[in-house]
């Protein structure tokens, strides 16, 4: 069986079996939406609701903060440390005299966010 395709559609001159044409078109039709719809499960994706999208969440060590400050150990905070063999003290190095040391959470890198772990950063599942 011959089947041509015209200005019009099909030659019907050439088609034999009508029956059988149209069993093609149905199953063309099945694979053409089963396509459709695989296609669309894969994509539609929805917004991650333990990040509302955003793909980071807060860190949980340092509560977001990224950075926080703690009592000096070498000066207690006091900001001053005394010089061996000298009467007199000076400011403390490890603190900048402040009395208190900078740290940078090791988790988030002192960016106070990370990775969301239930979409794995793309704010979608």
């Amino acid at each position: 069986m011959k089947v041509e395709l015209n200005e019009k559609g099909l030659n019907e001159r050439k088609l034999r079996n009508p029956l059988k044409i149209s069993t093609i078109l149905i199953a063309f039709a099945i694979v053409a939406m089963s396509s459709y719809v695989n296609f669309s499960a894969v994509y539609a994706k929805e917004k991650c609701d333990q990040c509302n999208g955003k793909g980071k969440v807060e860190c949980w060590e340092c509560q977001g903060q990224g950075k926080w400050k703690e009592t000096c150990r070498t000066c207690n905070g006091k900001q001053t440390v005394k010089v061996p063999g000298k009467l007199t003290a000076q400011g403390c190095k490890s603190c900048g005299g402040t009395g208190k040391e900078k740290f940078e959470c090791s988790s988030c890198n002192g960016k106070g966010k990370v990775t969301c772990s239930k979409c794995q950063g793309k704010g979608k599942i």
